[in-house]
């Protein structure tokens, strides 16, 4: 109980300097002469060239996938026991999920095709500038 007491002063020391400090955004200083905005304070993004989308990873740009129910396959296997039997008996029956189709809209893009992107957040354009951190 006693060591518990003694570090306790210095837990709370930690809390309190770890939230004392934050990021800030400082935008490009360097003008006209700056090589990557040229002064604009902000450049085209090289990952999606400016569109702020990116084709859709998950169903390669088509929009839709495979059946999460029946894997795309379009039948999903029932099973029920047969009492005259006394048996398991197994039957395809179409997928209710996608009405027998195998695919359906793509769940990560909702059949777009496309998601916005991770390098620019879907602007199409990064802001060009330095991080610091600083104390509040």
């Amino acid at each position: 109980m006693k060591s518990i007491l003694k570090t306790l002063p210095l837990i709370l020391l930690l809390v309190l300097v770890a939230g004392c400090e934050t990021r800030v955004f400082h935008p490009c200083a360097a003008g006209p002469a700056c090589r990557t905005c040229h002064g604009t304070g902000s450049y085209r993004c090289t990952s999606c060239m400016g569109r702020g989308q990116d084709r859709c990873t998950q169903c390669n740009g088509m929009g839709r996938s495979d059946c999460n129910a029946c894997f795309g396959r379009g039948t999903r296997q029932m099973s029920q026991f047969n009492p005259n039997t006394n048996m398991i008996e197994y039957r395809n029956q179409q997928c209710t999920g996608c009405g027998g189709a195998g695919k359906g809209a793509c769940w990560a893009c909702n059949g777009s095709g496309m998601k916005a992107c991770g390098s620019c957040g879907g602007d199409g354009m990064i802001s060009c500038g330095t991080y610091t951190i600083e104390d509040r």
